[in-house]
């Protein structure tokens, strides 16, 4: 460790600045000019000078765990260096079976490493490296073709297996970390023989959980509170000569964190060593002190504006905010908003409002001169996911009286959707209404141009797996189909688990007994709409796997004709109800494309060749699905197979065939709130139009609840997939659902800017432009705007 120099009272107010929230957990990574051969053997002389982590419990609480694991780290020019010592009891039981890059490492025992360069936690990188040497590696969900270059070798052992790892920065989009840089992350192990998942940092759910990151500090801790130091000392600066420029009394502030930082002195003696636990302290101590140093500046920014009470400002609505967001940045009231949209499309906009006084502040959100059911106001609220961080994710309806109560300090977010069947131009008003008489009103004209499409075209096929079960049990069925057909899902799925009937059958395949097909009748009318698609899962295999089904053994000539049966009745049934063949599509098997799945499709296709047939799986190899191809009509492969080298010749053979080929995705595990709802959902359609899909696109599931939506941290369940929520006599849309309606809408304007001659150069730079940018919904903005401008002149 290296030891610090208390240069000054008011130097060490660093420490606040910066850490005003502390980590729970912190490592320091030292530098090394020796070379390091990653050959899963850590016996060069640089790891004995490596940081440690040595404290794995499990992930999900302080339980121990009987096989513990070691992390060393170093550093160079270059990149990173890690070393997983896994002890393990069981040699035996250790699973080592998953080979081909990005493919499920985590059945195996494996280690990974989650690391967000920008310390931001809502973000992070994900490498992974089972005992074979199998990598995979994620920007968060995988998105883009994210494969960097970074080494790892296994060795295994008597009692344990060492991983050890090389990961360049250049590879990770970071430069090499100046000393006393600090990143956030978590080092994870999946341990089978005892089905033990353990982590350095806590998380409460799944892995990816950014808000439970550890600190990575490069260098020493010293390092990084001297950083800070310099940091501050500027900042400190500046303040004091602004405050004396405009006359602003902030002496009273700077007295009180003299000695808020002269008691953290005494605690720090000169020339003792800086641990991890005195680290961690001193964040925690020097909150205070970093509050009131954010007050001071606050105090003179509100000098700088003329003192008001409170401000607006535009943002971007697909980010999320936290209570007390940072608006230092933000001088001037944004006075107008203007924006552009497609003809019977949404345009969302995000208006924050900052409480700039000492007191709480009560303001009711009108609206006036838009056309009728033109816009709709909703009001984010925070939820929390299962590490129990809470999220701006539900968007709910104005209370009757339009208001928001926003604390001294904090802002609030008013969200607006837009929309209107009729090009021309919306001119409509937001006022920001104080309920105080010494506050004054705030306007913001909107004005939102809309544009007709010379070209109709239809909307693109999404499909949530959309059980009802929840939505039946609160009276909430109408609720629900309605929110999925306003988000755009146009197919609905009927699981054959809960609905489709079980009849028995005698050894010949004949029902013993009339088929109540009423369950599923009830389920039709609830869903279906002519322009809608019904998605049909058989789902036989599981029970068949479990029981006999029509009395017989599955695959066996009696069942195949009691299927057959079955599927006949079904249509028959269908076509009274009014669909044709076109309306609806069934899957023989969920997420499988094995002899079943032949099996299955064989027999539905034997019972009736026009009925359509969906597999929504990759499958293991190239053979299975060239043999599925004959019964195959339509391709939704998960969205992460895009991405992986082992399937690439799967994909190709899909798009070969000419059918439709879509994607789908789901959720990732407990913390889905905390997820991007632009990377991870938007940008996924600018993608698929890149990769020229025009299939069927899906998600599991928005609206399965496990537990308590809105507070995660309650229950125990491993998925939070739901993007919308429950209340007391509807539903309450979400940040993540507004996004999934407005990456299918960018995906339609894609096509309709195609179909209606807009130039291809203009449509591929728009699409480079986003894909090059992940981040950055701003770009995904001004490349919509390009486009709509492209197709009025098209229309002209």
């Amino acid at each position: 460790m290296y030891t610090i120099k208390l240069i000054s009272i008011l130097t060490l107010l660093s420490t606040c600045a910066i850490a005003g929230q502390a980590s729970p957990k912190a490592v320091c990574v030292p530098f090394t000019k020796s070379a390091i051969t990653i050959d899963g053997h850590i016996n060069e002389p640089a790891w004995k000078i490596a940081g440690a982590v040595r404290s794995f419990a499990q992930y999900k609480g302080e339980g121990k765990i009987a096989n513990q694991t070691t992390v060393k780290l170093l550093y160079d020019n270059k990149a990173l260096y890690l070393a997983f010592q896994c002890a393990e009891r069981d040699m035996a039981a250790l699973k080592a079976n998953i080979i081909g890059r990005d493919n499920s490492v985590w059945d195996d025992d494996c280690v990974e490493i989650f690391l967000d360069p920008s310390a931001s936690r809502t973000s992070f990188i994900q490498f992974a490296l089972n005992t074979l040497g199998t990598q995979y590696d994620g920007l968060g969900n995988d998105s883009y073709g994210f494969n960097p270059k970074w080494q790892g070798k296994s060795s295994v052992g008597p009692k344990g297996w060492t991983a050890e790892i090389r990961i360049p920065f250049n590879e990770m989009g970071a430069k090499t970390p100046a000393r006393g840089t600090a990143w956030m992350g978590n080092f994870c192990r999946e341990e089978q023989p005892s089905k033990e998942l353990s982590s350095w940092c806590r998380t409460d759910g799944s892995f990816g959980a950014p808000g439970s990151f550890g600190e990575i500090v490069f260098g020493s801790f010293a390092d990084k509170l001297e950083n800070d130091i310099r940091d501050l000392l500027v900042k400190a600066a500046s303040l004091e000569t602004t405050a004396h420029s405009l006359n602003v009394d902030s002496e009273h502030i700077f007295p009180n964190v003299r000695r808020s930082v002269e008691k953290e002195c005494s605690r720090l003696s000169v020339g003792k060593p800086v641990t991890e636990a005195d680290y961690l302290a001193a964040q925690s101590s020097l909150a205070e002190v970093s509050s009131s140093l954010r007050i001071a500046a606050e105090s003179i920014r509100r000098a700088e504006m003329g003192n008001p009470e409170y401000i607006v400002w535009e943002t971007t609505p697909w980010r999320h905010f936290a209570m007390k967001e940072d608006s230092s940045a933000v001088r001037q009231d944004t006075k107008t908003i203007s924006a552009i949209t497609l003809s019977g499309q949404t345009e969302s906009r995000a208006v924050m409002v900052s409480n700039l006084c000492a007191e709480t502040i009560e303001v009711r959100v009108l609206t006036s001169g838009f056309p009728a059911r033109s816009v709709e106001v909703l009001f984010p609220m925070f939820v929390r996911a299962t590490d129990g961080t809470a999220y701006p994710d539900a968007l709910a309806p104005s209370n009757p009286a339009s208001i928001i109560v926003i604390p001294p300090g904090e802002t609030r977010q008013i969200w607006l959707n837009i929309k209107s069947s009729i090009p021309g131009v919306i001119h409509g008003q937001i006022t920001i209404n104080p309920l105080t008489a010494s506050k004054v009103d705030k306007q913001i004209a909107v004005d939102v141009e809309v544009v007709g499409a010379p070209q109709i075209i239809a909307a693109p096929l999404s499909f949530t797996w959309d059980y009802l079960g929840d939505a039946e049990a609160r009276g909430l069925e109408t609720a629900y189909m309605q929110t999925m057909t306003d988000h755009g899902i146009n197919v609905h799925l009927i699981s054959g688990l809960r609905y489709m009937p079980r009849p028995t059958a005698d050894d010949a395949g004949n029902f013993t007994e009339p088929v109540d097909w009423s369950r599923f009748e009830l389920e039709v009318k609830l869903m279906w709409r002519p322009g809608r698609l019904l998605y049909i899962n058989t789902d036989v295999w599981e029970k068949a796997a479990e029981r006999p089904i029509y009395n017989g053994k599955f695959g066996s000539p009696g069942w195949n004709t009691a299927f057959k049966k079955i599927m006949t009745e079904m249509v028959g049934e269908l076509t009274r109800l009014g669909l044709s063949y076109a309306d609806y599509m069934v899957c023989p098997v969920d997420e499988s494309i094995d002899e079943r799945y032949i099996t299955i499709a064989r027999l539905i296709k034997e019972a009736d060749p026009k009925i359509k047939i969906v597999e929504d799986t990759i499958g293991e190899s190239l053979e299975q699905v060239k043999a599925a191809d004959q019964y195959t009509d339509y391709w939704i492969p998960h969205f992460k197979s895009y991405f992986a080298d082992s399937v690439k010749l799967s994909i190709d053979y899909m798009k070969s065939t000419g059918k439709p080929v879509g994607f789908y995705f789901y959720s990732e595990g407990s913390n889905e709130k905390a997820r991007d709802s632009y990377h991870d959902y938007i940008l996924d359609f600018w993608y698929a139009y890149s990769r020229g899909l025009n299939g069927v696109f899906g998600y599991w599931t928005a609206t399965q609840h496990y537990g308590d939506p809105w507070n995660r941290h309650q229950t125990t369940a491993d998925y939070d997939p739901s993007l919308f929520y429950y209340g007391t006599d509807g539903v309450v849309s979400g940040r993540r659902w507004e996004a999934w309606r407005q990456g299918l809408e960018d995906f339609h304007l894609l096509k309709t800017c195609e179909a209606s001659g807009v130039d291809s150069a203009v449509i591929s730079a728009a699409v480079n432009r986003v894909l090059d940018n992940p981040h950055d919904p701003n770009v995904a903005a001004k490349a919509r705007e390009t486009l709509l401008r492209s197709l009025m002149t098209a229309h002209h």
